[in-house]
């Protein structure tokens, strides 16, 4: 149970910076999805794994699935571990389109299946985190652009060869650096 002693925080930052406040409302949260008839899991560290799995146990099991995330990790993950025998799964954006003031929605299994081929690249041109540190654009962005121009889909293939030579790689590496 939530027990408030002091005014809750306007900032949102500010209320869940106290630990002893954040522990309690997620759990008050928590409790509250549960009983709506909404499925918890509460990840101890790093919860995109956790999340992936649990939205592709659903889908296997027959039912429709949204996940709600802007984690491009959690996009790739779904891209590639979606089966034929699944569910699809739609991932639900947190911010809402320009357009329409809605939330946007992608549909896994209707996301190219060339894409998937290029996520190993995206992931290393990219960066682990959502924006590169290299060139200050996301995953997301990364993927799109690689995926636009077949030369460049042909330049991650080598990379992901293991059978390519040292230098294809190095030169490869290099050309996709420079597109970007």
């Amino acid at each position: 149970m939530l027990t408030v002693t002091a005014p809750v925080p306007a900032d949102q930052y500010a209320f869940l910076a106290n630990v002893n406040t954040k522990v309690q409302f997620i759990a008050l949260l928590s409790s509250s999805l549960k009983i709506a008839g909404f499925v918890v899991i509460q990840a101890e560290a790093e919860a995109d794994t956790d999340i992936v799995e649990a939205a592709l146990e659903r889908s296997r099991a027959g039912n429709s699935v949204a996940v709600a995330a802007d984690d491009t990790d959690i996009l790739v993950l779904l891209m590639y571990h979606l089966s034929d025998d699944m569910n699809d799964v739609c991932l639900v954006s947190q911010s809402r389109t320009k357009k329409t003031g809605n939330f946007k929605e992608t549909s896994i299994r209707q996301i190219d299946k060339q894409a998937c081929k290029q996520l190993l690249a995206v992931h290393a041109i990219g960066g682990c985190d959502t924006t590169s540190a290299i060139f200050g654009i996301g995953k997301g962005t990364v993927l799109k652009r690689l995926c636009q121009v077949t030369h460049y889909v042909g330049l991650t293939s080598v990379l992901q060869d293991r059978n390519s030579q040292l230098d294809d790689v190095i030169a490869a590496g290099l050309e996709l650096l420079a597109a970007l």
